[in-house]
């Protein structure tokens, strides 16, 4: 097992393209409040995993960071104008659908 702290980068972007590195009983979890990443698997992998963090965490270029903020914006526009065009009945048909537990009509 060990812990990396992860400097630039988002870390669930690192665990989700690390999985595929991961051995089969290899597990990886993100600690994003302090930006940790715990990772428990063979040494070797471990040894192999440390190796390209450095590699990948690096900082971001300004026209990266401008790329980045405007493809959050765009994505909250996106989230307001699906809130928007969702009617009452629609939200209200969701939240039934995503409940897992059955109700019980009295």
């Amino acid at each position: 097992m060990a812990t990396f702290k992860i400097k630039h980068l988002d870390v669930t972007d690192v665990v989700r393209n690390f999985r595929p590195f991961m051995t089969r009983y290899g597990r990886i979890l993100d600690i994003k409040r302090s930006n940790m990443l715990i990772i428990t698997d063979t040494g070797s992998n471990i040894n192999r995993l440390k190796k390209l963090i450095p590699i990948i965490d690096i900082p971001l270029t300004l026209e990266q960071k401008r790329e980045q903020k405007e493809r959050r914006r765009h994505k909250e526009k996106l989230e307001l104008e699906k809130a928007k065009n969702c009617t009452y009945k629609e939200s209200k048909d969701l939240r039934a659908h995503s409940s897992k537990a059955p109700t019980k009509h009295l």
